[in-house]
């Protein structure tokens, strides 16, 4: 598998801070047992075992307006919107991909 790693700490602060605030209403609602501690946001590129050279590319940027549930069906590649939410206020860009 492979992906791009979002930049520093510095970049990450505001995406950390919503995941703690995700992880504390989950285990409000006791699906506490579903956080992944180990909180590694990057973009997927590629599922397989084929290996791909590194190499270089322009930053990639997008603006996030809306924050979607989704449950996963493991092991059949089936996706469903459970719900969204618009996300009202003004966005970080992460412009250091």
């Amino acid at each position: 598998m492979g992906g791009l790693m979002l930049g520093g700490d510095a970049e990450l602060r505001a995406l950390r801070q919503l995941q703690r605030e995700l992880a504390t209403a989950m285990e409000s609602v006791n699906i506490g047992h579903y956080i992944r501690r180990r909180f590694r946001p990057h973009v997927t590129l590629l599922y397989g075992d084929r290996a791909v050279p590194s190499e270089p590319i322009a930053p990639i940027r997008w603006e996030v307006n809306e924050l979607v549930l989704i449950q996963s069906v493991v092991g059949e590649h089936v996706h469903i919107d459970l719900d969204r939410w618009p996300l009202t206020s003004p966005q970080l860009s992460f412009d250091n991909w």
